[in-house]
């Protein structure tokens, strides 16, 4: 009895890090905005997908469950780390990954427990001298599995940026080099290299939470909630700004294109462009990057 239970725990602890894992290979779009919002969108879904391989692989190989079971509560133990503090047991509307992450990780202690002998056996072998090289392995493993905590503490954090508010809507007139001391790469990227982001990468082109749209160079209010609609394009949409003040317009003849750039109409940070295949009233749809806004829930 005691062998069926093992192996039904391992089946379902495996099963669901093969699924969690499909979410992350397909660019699934709940988790793309999670790791968007922790800023390791794509590399670090990629990397926690291939340890979710590892992990679900060696769970189901008896002779190794233990080595498994600790990488699987160590990837999961990050990621409830990060729905308890940054990202929310809902995430886009859903609180299926939360679940799966909260299964993972008890199924795995209940693992580790039933495999204690046999994980630290194989720590005797590994620490023994002569097999440094393998340790180093492990050890780099397990921490990988847990670096994205300190990688978001780094990105959430930011630089200070002294010209950000939300009370002031006073005009930013400073030079780039200004600008790159006090913005994140990415936001500098687009606010003042005009770059953008891939489409169905941003976190809020499918993002319906009501509230305020800000510039995220400087907290100028750029769009509501209920002007947002989706276009299907990959990218933010809106069909008006809060006021016609809140943003300005460039001609863009980049790219061999002619095309409208959308600008903030406080500190001249390019958001994007705007076209006239939008919804009515307007029938304007301002196609925004996420990077260069800042969501206020309501």
């Amino acid at each position: 009895m005691n062998k069926i239970f093992i192996w039904i725990l391992r089946i379902v602890t495996a099963v669901i890090l093969l699924q969690t894992l499909y979410f992350k290979f397909t660019a699934h779009p709940q988790s793309v905005e999670i790791f968007t919002r922790i800023g390791l969108e794509p590399y670090g879904r990629i990397g926690i997908g291939v340890l979710e391989l590892i992990a679900a692989v060696l769970i189901l190989i008896p002779a190794t469950s233990g080595a498994g079971a600790m990488l699987a509560a160590g990837l999961m133990s990050g990621a409830l780390f990060f729905h308890f503090t940054s990202l929310g047991i809902v995430v886009d509307g859903d609180s299926i990954l939360f679940i799966y992450a909260v299964i993972v990780f008890v199924s795995s202690l209940i693992l580790l427990f039933l495999h204690r002998n046999q994980l630290i056996a194989m720590i005797s072998r590994i620490f023994k001298p002569g097999n440094l090289s393998s340790a180093v392995l492990i050890i780099f493993t397990f921490l990988f599995s847990n670096c994205t905590t300190a990688q978001n503490n780094k990105y959430m954090s930011d630089n200070q940026n002294k010209y950000y508010s939300k009370t002031d809507t006073s005009k930013i007139t400073v030079s780039n080099d200004e600008w790159k001391k006090n913005l994140d790469e990415k936001v500098y990227n687009i606010a003042r290299e005009k770059g953008t982001e891939r489409a169905f990468t941003g976190q809020y082109w499918n993002h319906y939470e009501a509230g305020l749209y800000r510039c995220k160079a400087c907290g100028n209010a750029l769009f509501r909630s209920d002007g947002k609609f989706e276009s299907s394009c990959g990218w933010p949409s809106f069909f008006e700004p809060i006021t016609p003040q809140s943003v300005k317009y460039a001609e863009d003849k980049a790219y061999g294109m002619e095309r409208v750039e959308v600008m903030c109409g406080r500190c001249d940070a390019h958001l994007g462009h705007i076209f006239d295949d939008g919804p009515p009233p307007t029938y304007k749809r301002y196609c925004i990057n996420s990077v260069i806004i800042d969501f206020e829930k309501k």
